[in-house]
Parts: structure tokens; C-alpha cells; sequence
């Protein structure tokens, strides 16, 4: 665990606050070298910094707050494509950007993050931009401004976390694909200019560790990839129309327009540097099937109007992107933007990222938010004269759009060929064609790390190579899609619903034992719904805790306000009998029985309960995580592992507990705080835990007021435990 000088679990507000931190101060370690290294990319007459000067280095970061400091060991290496992340300062001292890894610890609960010169990123605008886009529902990294100094030289860094799992996290989201745009034929290619091979450049997998973790994760990944491969390939075809990606959108059929609004709110940001296809980021959401945009380096500008669109095809892609965008989702966009004015915590957490002066922050965001509208405003009156417009693009079919692509690298002299999958052996390898653009084919053969490693990278075998597979639509006849209410049901072909509007009842019963149910998008007021699961099955169960759609439970719900509710479920073989994510409200009453694993599981959600109740469960019978819960009353009986499991930064609260027999009765960890008024518990060894568990986090607390246990009580030194109000 990470060398910090105080107990984290008493600081976790604290650590939360980007204000909080004096300095981040890094030291590396081969200085000499580290120089050395600087000046020779000064000294190239290239405007970018190649690979070879991007190595990684062993350094130290001291992190001071100010009731304590942090010391992590960390790998860094110079970041950026460009050489505006290098500066040369009077006296011939040297500052440039880095890419952080920390070995251990965290720093608002990142682990991999960049320390950017402000410049490369239009300083605090970023900070704003980033801040905006995550209030409007899009996935942003934390972002903010931080003193720093690197080798003792100090100097003002913008603080942005990488990509990764804890930024999905950090926007509700569960870990899942990531992709971005392949640049690795946008800068430095010999005999080429800087973008000039744009066009032939698709998409890659970044997350390969993820897709590398079992069966279910590769063939997400894959077919995620497939997917977006497609419209890449759509875009790149799209002479005409390409050359700021706006119309490169993964989900044309989707009917959320999510990277339109995305596009729209860019647009009116003087951002669309963040729409070019190379500085794209993706996020892959198993639950709703459809992918959804990262922000990544927007250049964001905050113009008062929108800047000139003067280079090829850059007015002609505004004009047919404003002839096919809604304008509702103009509109939306603009109240959305006008709530944040008079929206008094957006402001709080601009200031505490700003580092400006109160009034100061508070004017830039003013000015900011009325040049943001003054942006959506322009787009609006220029989408007028397209309104009745119902132009439309010739669409071509995957196999001349993929022929094309080729033809296109032979234009230019470059050697391109392509993967063509055609299915699985009975060992598992997935097999297809290598085709030249000449049309010569080589039938070979992955293994499953060996196409991971393909569809991150590009290549196979030291040879330039891009996967580009028709999009498999079987997965469409492995679930039904059923309106209901404002939402939908979405269920396994073995699973059967029976629906009682009138009565606001539902019963789900299983045919296999890993059939699944999801509900998502709907207000159940009042609604009781019954999950009678299948306990006697043949199904084959997976080596993952979750099935190709990211569902870990057999009864699931996403995006759902309970008001009133009751649920219950029985038997099943699902990691979870019941999950629960991203919804809010309460529930009059939960209960389980005869558990697979956990009974019950509920992620990114702030949920009330009043009975809950769970009975026999191989595992977990109640585990939360990432919000806020309360609990009336719950028994918990037979529990395979945790009566109750609290973690990554949840807060819990319980009145009344009673578990009998588990093999641990309430844990709390990952800088969770848990508060029960009455715990009653029997048959349990370790009758209550608070430790760390993940990097990213710190210390748990767990306070239990009225306590009747035997067993133990253990606590690490990052966590802290009262019980009956005496420190353990």
C-alpha cells in the first residue's frame, strides 16, 4: 500500500477535493539521463516527438496535502505528440509534460494520469470544458489545475486522468471496452505528411488487459470492435463529408443521438479538435449495446461565436451534419447549458479545480457558459434553411466500403491488407483470411491473446493488419426487446414475463438457470416484481460474472426510479439473484432466496429499503458499491461469504441487522463509510472488517452503535472501526 503519513479513511473528503493539494512533486530518478533525453527532442527538426524518446522512467511523486503527504513510486515518461509539451525556460532549464503511472497509491483516485503543460490543453479551459461535459452526462476525465514541480524546477501542470477503469467508474460506468482512434499512421510516417494518411487509419482496442480477462470480455471487445471498425470505414469513405468527425457515429440507429448532442455541445465550445477522428475516444456499454464518446482534447476556446470553418471539407461537413441533427437536441442542449448557470455545485467544483480567485472563476464560467449559448444560438440559425431537408448519403455496403479503404492505401504506395474473420475452431482460435489489395487471400489462424493483441495494435506478425469483419447481428436473436411503461424490457429468449398493468405486477420465470431479465428506463411506481428462477439446469455457466450484454444478474435493473416498489427473486444461477444499477428510490421491500452467488448487487445507485431480507446465497448476500444506501431492517441468513459488503466509496446506513451464519458479517472498505445502529449477528467468525482493498481508494470506516457478536473485529491501518462508540 501506498506511504502515506496519516490514516486515509480520516482525510477522504479531503482527498476527494482537488483544492486540497499543495503540490504533486515529481523526482526522477536518472535526472542526466532525463535531460539528456529533453534536449535531443529539442533538438530534432521534426515538430513531433517520436517513440523513441517516449520511455518509461522510475521516478517519485510526493503529494502534499495539508495535513499530511503521499510518496508513491511511479513510472513517467514525456507525453504529447507535438513538441508544445516541451519547453525550453530561460536559464536552460527544461519542463515538459508526463505520463503518470503509479505503482501504488492514487491521486483522486487515479493511478494513471497525465501532468500536462496548461498550454496544450487551452489551460483552464479545460478544466471548465471537462467539468461541463461530465454535468451534461458525458464521460470526461477529472481534470485540474495543480502546482507542481518536476526535479525541483516548479511550474503550474494541468492534472487529466488516462482513459481507464477508474474514469468509468468515476462517470457511473462499469468496466468495459475501450477504443480510440489508431494513430499510428497520423504522425512521423516516412515519405508522408503529418494526417495525410487519415483516411486509411481506423480505430484500436486500448483496454486489452480487460478483453484478455475470459471468454465474455473478448467477444464484447470483438464485436464492439467489428462494429466500430464499420463506421470508421464509413467515415474514412466519406470524401466529401469527412474531414472533422461529426458524422462519425457508432450508434445510427440509436435513438438517445448521443454523439450528436456530443457533436452539438463541442461545437458550441470552439472544441472540435476533440471530433477528429484520431483524438476519439470510446466507451462500449454492455447494457444498452451502443457506444458512447469520451472527451479527450477538444482545444476548447469558448468563443463568443463559432470559428471560421475554412479548411476542405470542413463547411461541407458542418452543413450536412446541421441538415440531419434534431433540433430538439439543439434545444435540449441549450436549457441543459442555461440550468448550469444558477447551478451553484457545478460552480463549487470549478473553483475548488480552477485554482483562480473566487470572483475570477466565477466570471470565466459566466462569460464561458454565455459564449457556450451564444455557440448553440448560431447553430440553431444555421440549421434553419436545412430543416425540411431530407438529403441523404449514398451508403455503400461493408465489403465495397472495406475494398475501397484498400484501394485507397495503394493510392498512396502503402502496403495495407486486412483480416477477414470467418468463425472459431473447436479449440477456440479464431480463424478468417489475410487479404492482400490485390485480393490475395491467406487462411489463418489467432488464438484469442493473439487477436486481442491484433485489434489493440494493428498489426500481426510485425505486419501492418486491420480486422474489418462484417458486424454480427446474431447476437439480436439471443434477447427480445418488450416496451414497457417509459422504458423497455429486455430478456433472454428463454425468459418468459408475465404483466399485470392493472395491477402493476410482474413475474419473470426461467427456462434455464441463466436466463435474465433487464429493466431499464421506466418509474415503478407501486409495481411488485416477482423472479422465480430455475434452480434444476443443464445451462453451461460462464467462468465470467457477467454475460455478453454486461448483465451480472438474472433480474436486473438500470436507469430505473423505484418509488413504493417490492422485488423479490428465488434460485436462478446468475452471480447475482438481483442487481441493481445506476437507479434511485426506494423499495418497500427486497427479498432472496436460494442465492447462485450474490443474492443482491447494486452499483452507482442511492437506494432505501425497508425490509430486506435474503436466505441461503452462495456468496455475498447483500454487496453495494459506488453510492449511497439505507436500510429499515434486514436478515440475513446463511450467507456464503459477507453478510454485508460496502465498498468503493459508498456510505451506508443501517438501523437494524441481524445475520445468521456467514462467513463475514459487515465489511466496509475502499473509503466507504458504514453506520448501523443495531447489529445482531451469530455464527459468524469475523463479525466486522474495514480495510483497503483497490489502489484507487483508501481506508474504510464501519460504525456499529448496538453491537451483540462474537467473532472478531479486524481493521488495517488505513480504516478505522468504532464499536459501541470504542475504537477497536
Amino acid at each position: 500500500m501506498a506511504a502515506c503519513d496519516f490514516a486515509t479513511y480520516a482525510y477522504r473528503d479531503e482527498l476527494a477535493n482537488p483544492a486540497q493539494i499543495e503540490s504533486i512533486d515529481v523526482e526522477i530518478r536518472k535526472s542526466r539521463k532525463w535531460f539528456k533525453n529533453s534536449i535531443s527532442i529539442l533538438a530534432t527538426d521534426k515538430i513531433t516527438i517520436g517513440d523513441e524518446f517516449k520511455r518509461k522512467v522510475d521516478a517519485t511523486l510526493l503529494v502534499r496535502y495539508p495535513f499530511g503527504n503521499c510518496s508513491y513510486k511511479a513510472r513517467v515518461r514525456q507525453s504529447g505528440d507535438i513538441k508544445d509539451h516541451i519547453n525550453l525556460l530561460p536559464g536552460g532549464n527544461i519542463i515538459s509534460s508526463l505520463d503518470v503511472r503509479l505503482r501504488e497509491g492514487n491521486v483522486l483516485n487515479a493511478t494513471r494520469f497525465k501532468l500536462l503543460l496548461p498550454h496544450t490543453r487551452m489551460g483552464v479551459n479545460e478544466v471548465l470544458g471537462t467539468l461541463i461535459l461530465r454535468k451534461l452526462g458525458f464521460i470526461a476525465p477529472e481534470t485540474f489545475m495543480v502546482p507542481a514541480s518536476i526535479n525541483g524546477i516548479s511550474v503550474q501542470l494541468l492534472f487529466q486522468e488516462n482513459a481507464q477503469k477508474e474514469l468509468l467508474e468515476r462517470n457511473n460506468r462499469r468496466e468495459g471496452p475501450i477504443f480510440e482512434g489508431d494513430e499510428d499512421l497520423t504522425w512521423d510516417v516516412d515519405g508522408f505528411d503529418n494526417l495525410e494518411l487519415e483516411s486509411v487509419s481506423l480505430a484500436r482496442l486500448t483496454n486489452g488487459k480487460w478483453a484478455e480477462k475470459g471468454e465474455i470480455s473478448t467477444q464484447i471487445s470483438l464485436e464492439a470492435f467489428k462494429r466500430l471498425q464499420a463506421a470508421f470505414l464509413a467515415y474514412a469513405d466519406d470524401v466529401e463529408f469527412r474531414y472533422y468527425g461529426m458524422q462519425l457515429a457508432p450508434n445510427p440507429n440509436a435513438e438517445d443521438h448521443v454523439f450528436e448532442t456530443y457533436a452539438i455541445a463541442l461545437l458550441a465550445m470552439t472544441g472540435r479538435h476533440a471530433l477528429r477522428p484520431h483524438n476519439r475516444k470510446f466507451y462500449f456499454n454492455s447494457f444498452s449495446q451502443t457506444f458512447e464518446p469520451i472527451y479527450y482534447d477538444g482545444n476548447l476556446e469558448f468563443l463568443n461565436e463559432l470559428k471560421p470553418f475554412e479548411r476542405l471539407g470542413e463547411a461541407k461537413s458542418l452543413e450536412f451534419f446541421l441538415k440531419h441533427a434534431s433540433p430538439e437536441a439543439i434545444e435540449e442542449m441549450a436549457t441543459r447549458v442555461e440550468a448550469l448557470q444558477n447551478d451553484d455545485a457545478f460552480k463549487e467544483a470549478f473553483f475548488k479545480r480552477a485554482r483562480m480567485e473566487r470572483e475570477a472563476a466565477d466570471a470565466m464560467m459566466n462569460q464561458s457558459l454565455e459564449a457556450m449559448l451564444s455557440g448553440i444560438a448560431t447553430l440553431r440559425e444555421m440549421q434553419r434553411p436545412y430543416a425540411q431537408d431530407t438529403d441523404q448519403k449514398v451508403v455503400l455496403a461493408f465489403a465495397e466500403k472495406r475494398q475501397r479503404l484498400a484501394d485507397r492505401a495503394a493510392g498512396f504506395g502503402f502496403s495495407y491488407r486486412y483480416f477477414d474473420l470467418e468463425g472459431r475452431t473447436e479449440a477456440g482460435d479464431y480463424i478468417g483470411q489475410r487479404i492482400s489489395a490485390s485480393g490475395e487471400a491467406e487462411r489463418v489462424s489467432l488464438s484469442s491473446t493473439e487477436l486481442i493483441d491484433l485489434i489493440s495494435d494493428n498489426e500481426f506478425e510485425d505486419d501492418r493488419l486491420l480486422l474489418l469483419s462484417e458486424p454480427d447481428q446474431a447476437i439480436e436473436d439471443e434477447f427480445r426487446i418488450l416496451p414497457f411503461l417509459s422504458g423497455e424490457l429486455v430478456l433472454s429468449t428463454g425468459a418468459k414475463v408475465d404483466l399485470d398493468l392493472a395491477a402493476r405486477k410482474m413475474i419473470v420465470t426461467q427456462t434455464e438457470a441463466d436466463d435474465w431479465v433487464l429493466v431499464r428506463g421506466v418509474h415503478l411506481q407501486g409495481w411488485t416484481i416477482d423472479f422465480d428462477g430455475n434452480a434444476q439446469s443443464t445451462a453451461i455457466l460462464s467462468t465470467q460474472r457477467f454475460n455478453k450484454f454486461g448483465l451480472t444478474g438474472c433480474l436486473n435493473f438500470f436507469d430505473v426510479t423505484f418509488d413504493a416498489s417490492k422485488v423479490s427473486g428465488a434460485g436462478g444461477q446468475c452471480e447475482d439473484s438481483v442487481n441493481i444499477v445506476s437507479s434511485k428510490g426506494f423499495l418497500t421491500s427486497l427479498t432472496v432466496e436460494d442465492g447462485f452467488a450474490d443474492a443482491i448487487d447494486i452499483d452507482f445507485s442511492e437506494i432505501s429499503i425497508g425490509n430486506l431480507k435474503v436466505t441461503r446465497t452462495g456468496n455475498d448476500c447483500f454487496d453495494v458499491s459506488s453510492g449511497k444506501f439505507e436500510i429499515a431492517s434486514a436478515v440475513l441468513e446463511d450467507c456464503g461469504d459477507k453478510g454485508i459488503s460496502v465498498g468503493e466509496n459508498s456510505q451506508f446506513e443501517a438501523d437494524d441487522v441481524v445475520i445468521d451464519t456467514a462467513a463475514i458479517g459487515v465489511s466496509s472498505k475502499d473509503f466507504s463509510r458504514s453506520h448501523v445502529v443495531r447489529f445482531v449477528g451469530k455464527e459468524i467468525p469475523i463479525c466486522a472488517e474495514a480495510f483497503q482493498k483497490k489502489q484507487e481508494y483508501g481506508g474504510g470506516t464501519l460504525k456499529l452503535d448496538a453491537y451483540d457478536c462474537e467473532g472478531d473485529v479486524n481493521v488495517d491501518a488505513f480504516s478505522d472501526i468504532a464499536v459501541n462508540e470504542l475504537t477497536q
